[in-house]
């Protein structure tokens, strides 16, 4: 639960692939980024008394500092950053993305949208150009992120 407190993604992704030998695998999990954004809140339906989560500016991706009553003693912000940019970035530094998991928690606004995501990978058999930093390469690659991404088999209860 580190990579979204980092500010250089890309310089955090590459060196983890550099520390992995080929094939080597990782885990990581994350507050999920399409439902933990810097406008993001909880509503309750007055006709059933549901609790919907509300999710803004998913798009502007930068740190943000969250609200909360732990404010002064515990960091709550975060660099938030597309799902998009975690998935490009991850095969930018040729880390390759065996499974995803998101998970339930038990409050009720969680039973219905995750609050978390897990990921594991490996880095990649065939290393072209992937560990060359990002911004020294063109960033707009179209077909490399969907051919490395692997769907999901299973039960959402294997990861």
């Amino acid at each position: 639960m580190a990579l979204m407190d980092i500010p250089n993604l890309d310089n955090a992704l590459h060196s983890m692939a550099r520390a992995l030998r080929p094939g080597g695998w990782f885990v990581f999990s994350i507050t999920h980024p399409c439902f933990k954004t810097p406008a993001t809140g909880e509503i309750i339906d007055h006709a059933d008394q549901s609790v919907r989560r509300t999710v803004g500016r998913y798009f502007i991706e930068g740190y943000w500092d969250g609200p909360g009553l732990h404010r002064n003693s515990l960091p709550i912000g975060a660099y938030h950053r597309t799902l998009s940019t975690y998935v490009n970035a991850l095969t930018d530094a040729g880390l390759v993305i065996d499974r995803m998991l998101e998970p339930p928690l038990d409050t009720p606004v969680w039973r219905e949208v995750p609050c978390l995501l897990y990921v594991r990978g490996h880095r990649s058999m065939h290393q072209t150009d992937s560990l060359t930093p990002v911004h020294d390469r063109d960033r707009h690659r179209t077909s490399t992120a969907a051919d490395t991404v692997r769907h999901a088999r299973g039960g959402a209860g294997q990861f």
